[in-house]
């Protein structure tokens, strides 16, 4: 058997102000530390057989904290890094609809579309789903720890459960959270926790 445990980076600042966090990479804030301090008190029993992580700070800073109990080595991986949101980056959807208008509405009512200067839905499921594919040919058993962003684990848990890409959407996952799924040696994929 195999074990995904998906991590979501500890809170920032701006994920308090629920601004859409792509590249920008700030610190975790206090809140963060403690989710991650938290995180890894629940993990701290299980063994882990690897760690990846995004290398943006929240993410990182999350599995460094984490991985403390483990000491195993941090994989740092750019296709675990959260939706590029262009141009919208760190802004609200209300900061968006103010000054994008036009642009704002084409992106509610538009799957695919591209947001200036970021990546489109497609690019971002595409580089998720690249990465699972290779986790699976390298890894048949143990208990693998990835440290990422919202949007990646919504994805991973959309295309390991065999759903449509936009069920990514029913999941809703919690800073600071733990999911985790059990894939079994037909690679039947089991979701045990969600936002534990």
């Amino acid at each position: 058997m195999l074990e995904l445990t998906l991590v979501r980076h500890g809170e920032t600042d701006a994920n308090r102000k629920n601004a859409f966090l792509g590249w920008t990479d700030p610190d975790l804030n206090q809140t963060g530390i403690r989710q991650a301090y938290l995180i890894k008190n629940k993990l701290a029993d299980q063994p882990l057989n690897a760690v990846f992580t995004s290398p943006l700070k929240r993410a990182f800073q999350t599995a460094q904290i984490i991985n403390r109990p483990h000491g195993l080595e941090i994989r740092t991986l750019e296709a675990l890094k959260e939706r590029n949101f262009g141009i919208w980056d760190n802004l609200t959807l209300a900061d968006i609809q103010k000054s994008y208008p036009a642009q704002a509405e084409n992106w509610l009512t538009q799957a695919d579309y591209p947001i200036p200067d970021g990546e489109n839905a497609e690019r971002f499921h595409g580089r998720i789903e690249r990465f699972l594919d290779e986790l699976l040919q390298n890894y048949s058993s143990g208990r693998i720890l990835i440290v990422c962003h919202g949007g990646c684990v919504r994805i991973m848990l959309a295309s390991l459960l065999g759903l449509k890409k936009e069920d990514c959407w029913r999941f809703k996952v919690d800073t600071g959270s733990i999911a985790k799924v059990e894939l079994n040696d037909d690679r039947y994929a089991f979701l045990t926790l969600l936002n534990g």
